[in-house]
């Protein structure tokens, strides 16, 4: 019979593994080149692509808004990725290549796995310099999803490292409901999260529709997802709420 600690780190370890697993059935997945033809061709103020590339704000205001909130600094490198990523996407946004992308993609992989390592934190309640150890180490996997794309031009770890805080905050809430006292923000997030990958996929037909790029309105939404995991708390003694 596993005890409490050993059934969450079987638990985590299906979540987890059992995907990844899954994903490496699957072919390689090579960096397309029509991934870099965004249906935003807008020029204005002398910036190329620019609802592309400006949209990006988004992200830098709510992750500046939630680091001058958040007091539980166990949260705060998902913040500083999701920082990041402006720059980063602004950068790649303004012409859209191989080598730029990997900027774009680099603060995002500290933002997914800084996410999946708070998660990991609060669930087994680690403190001190094991909570470092385990940043730390959700970040290395990260790096590595990068690097395997960079050399091997295969995307399917950098796509598991993109959906593991999914399936981990997905799996948590769903089978200890009570470690989060505001669970909502979970469907919030997931929803908002979604909505972008959907109207990312429907760049240019969103252009067509509405005068503004789908990729463009994928960032807003983003942030959105963003902001309702900083209002997202678990239920712990040493957790603030914003």
């Amino acid at each position: 019979m596993l005890n409490k600690i050993e059934f969450k780190l079987a638990y985590i370890s299906c979540l987890l593994i059992i995907p990844l697993g899954l994903i490496f059935t699957l072919d390689p997945i090579a960096q397309s080149q029509k991934y870099h033809l965004f249906a935003d061709q807008s020029h204005v103020l002398g910036i190329t692509h620019f609802y592309d590339v400006i949209t990006n704000i988004f992200f830098a205001v709510i992750a500046l808004w939630g680091l001058v909130k958040i007091q539980d600094k166990t949260k705060w490198p998902f913040l500083m990725g999701v920082l990041l990523v402006a720059p980063g996407s602004a950068y790649y946004h303004l012409l859209p290549t191989d080598e730029r992308l990997l900027w774009d993609r680099l603060p995002m992989v500290i933002a997914f796995c800084s996410l999946s390592s708070w998660l990991f934190i609060k669930f087994f309640k680690i403190s001190g310099k094991r909570s470092l150890y385990v940043l730390f180490l959700s970040n290395f996997v990260g790096l590595t999803s990068i690097l395997y794309w960079v050399f091997k031009d295969d995307l399917r770890f950098y796509y598991w490292v993109q959906l593991a805080p999914i399936l981990l905050l997905c799996g948590v809430s769903l089978l200890y409901s009570k470690l989060f006292n505001n669970r909502l923000y979970i469907f919030f997030a997931f929803s908002s999260y979604i909505l972008a990958k959907i109207l990312e996929h429907n760049d240019l037909a969103i252009l067509n529709f509405m005068g503004i790029s789908g990729h463009s309105l994928k960032h807003c939404f983003a942030a959105v997802a963003v902001y309702f995991l900083i209002k997202l708390d678990v239920i712990d003694k040493n957790s603030h709420k914003v």
